[in-house]
């Protein structure tokens, strides 16, 4: 996946958003996980929870509801992390390797004066279960395949996440995003958490965002 420079992936949608973002439903209980805040109305209808946990970089989870089908929000949302037309500002973002259904992304995330810049080299991987009719997103670490460091930034080591695409059966999607990166080098402790929590606001955000835009443009002339 949007707003500080970390890590964010998502920024605008392509044409083939073409659906609505509805408030989700109460997630079931789940104790690793502490309810943060829950968007109002469409302009944020997400619940954003934070991981129970000591380390420094606790994961985030984001739950919202998607009008359109599984594989609909699997190949958008692949759009938006590796289209380099909705790349943030502050990232410079590369394809190095492409499969069928996996690719190799490099990207390298500009920060503020006094904070080292970060890069960051991930392996993402769209599959499928045709029985289910679940999609996924994952992504974790590929510093095997990271080019070569000018030794002037710090290579972002532990990130993994995953978008997963569940239908209702009402033709639209359950998502969740849960997302772990653990940004390497220092930061103020007082940042973190804000840094992190507004990095998947945001990004859930946009993706509601370009997702409204797309539906309204879409939309045939009366």
């Amino acid at each position: 996946m949007l707003l500080n420079p970390i890590t964010t992936l998502l920024s605008h949608a392509s044409a083939v958003c073409a659906a609505l973002v509805l408030c989700a439903a109460p997630a079931v209980a789940d104790e690793r996980w502490r309810a943060l805040e829950a968007g109002d109305g469409e302009a944020a209808g997400y619940a954003l929870y934070v991981e129970e946990t000591d380390e420094a970089y606790p994961g985030y989870k984001a739950e919202c509801q998607l009008d359109v089908d599984p594989e609909e929000a699997a190949v958008s949302t692949m759009v938006l992390m590796t289209g380099r037309d909705f790349v943030p500002d502050g990232q410079t973002r590369r394809i190095l390797r492409r499969g069928e259904d996996e690719l190799i992304l490099h990207t390298h995330i500009d920060m503020p004066m006094m904070v080292t810049d970060r890069e960051l080299t991930i392996r993402l991987t769209h599959s499928s279960d045709p029985e289910t009719g679940i999609h996924r997103i994952d992504w974790v670490n590929a510093d095997e395949e990271a080019p070569a460091s000018n030794g002037r930034v710090i290579q972002i080591s532990d990130a993994r996440g995953h978008w997963e695409f569940v239908p209702d059966g009402s033709g639209r999607t359950r998502a969740t995003y849960v997302t772990h990166a653990d940004l390497g080098g220092w930061l103020p402790a007082g940042l973190i958490s804000p840094l992190m929590r507004g990095q998947v606001a945001g990004d859930v955000t946009r993706l509601q965002q370009a997702v409204r835009k797309f539906t309204v443009s879409a939309a045939p002339e009366d």
